[in-house]
């Protein structure tokens, strides 16, 4: 399990406002703690460019968590992406945020529904390994 040192994570929200900051500090510890397993860094990649990026043990791409140019702090979950399951469980209460498949939009912190995002997160990284191997077969 890898996370960012406190230089590096000072770094990344450095260039956020106060209410950007304290959205991704509650969504960044919300993946932490409840999927403790996950691989932290920062994309350099062509999508999501900046982002903070969480990776399974095997690899996968599980979540990210970044500012959009409009202000608000986007979170992408994909395993609410690939599970119809955690859609219909999880959906009426973060439908209000999704803004596509898998992205949910915050403005505010007192917006992020803490407990039904950790209950989504919970472990994730298991259930997209498994996913994978599922379809590699």
């Amino acid at each position: 399990m890898q996370r960012l040192d406190a230089a590096q994570l000072a770094l990344f929200m450095q260039p956020l406002n106060q209410l950007q900051s304290e959205i991704v500090t509650i969504l960044r510890d919300v993946v932490v703690m409840e999927d403790p397993q996950v691989d932290e860094r920062i994309e350099d990649g062509k999508w999501l460019h900046g982002y903070l990026k969480y990776d399974s043990p095997q690899g996968n791409f599980i979540y990210a968590i970044g500012a959009k140019a409009s202000g608000k702090i986007a979170f992408h979950a994909m395993t609410f992406y690939g599970s119809q399951v955690l859609q219909e469980r999880y959906g009426p209460a973060l439908n209000p945020f999704l803004t596509g498949k898998s992205c949910f939009d915050f403005n505010a912190p007192q917006d992020v529904p803490v407990s039904v995002l950790a209950a989504m997160v919970h472990n994730g990284a298991q259930h997209i390994d498994e996913s994978v191997a599922r379809h590699k077969r």
